[in-house]
């Protein structure tokens, strides 16, 4: 019941955003005990491209202007491939160490669920805006990008 008052207006995507609705609700002395001690984490930028939105603590994710490849930020197994109402995907990987990477925005998409992957091996294509995330046992922190 609660999610149908706090989805009633907009579309919800199942992959994206469930744990950030959550700490946007609990209040920020809670949040203390949820964040982790690592603020951020060195991975390849999984684009190539314009940053059209910055991470933020308030909305913490990338969002480009990609015309092309989209590649994985560090190695990892394809969790969930799912396909949006807008027919463009959001891929979710699995990465060691409880840190997870969703990719949005890809009109196609050249991996399967289970499937695993190298850091920078090519998961999809864009072909207008692409959003990236990087979670750390759920919680979006901020990545640190460096070169191949």
């Amino acid at each position: 019941a609660v999610m149908s008052h706090l989805t009633s207006g907009f579309e919800y995507d199942e992959t994206l955003g469930k744990l950030q609705l959550v700490s946007n609700m609990l209040p920020e002395s809670a949040m203390v005990f949820l964040n982790t001690e690592a603020s951020s984490i060195e991975c390849l930028s999984p684009v190539q491209a314009q940053i059209t939105h910055a991470w933020t603590q308030d909305e913490p994710w990338f969002e480009y202007a990609s015309i092309g490849d989209v590649t994985a930020c560090q190695a990892g197994e394809i969790m969930t491939i799912v396909k949006n109402s807008a027919d463009s995907h959001t891929v979710r990987i699995l990465h060691k160490n409880g840190y997870e990477s969703v990719y949005s925005g890809l009109r196609n998409v050249y991996a399967n669920e289970h499937e695993l992957i190298s850091a920078g091996q090519v998961i999809g294509t864009s072909t207008g805006q692409a959003a990236f995330e990087l979670r750390k046992d759920g919680i979006s922190v901020l990545p640190v990008f460096s070169e191949i």
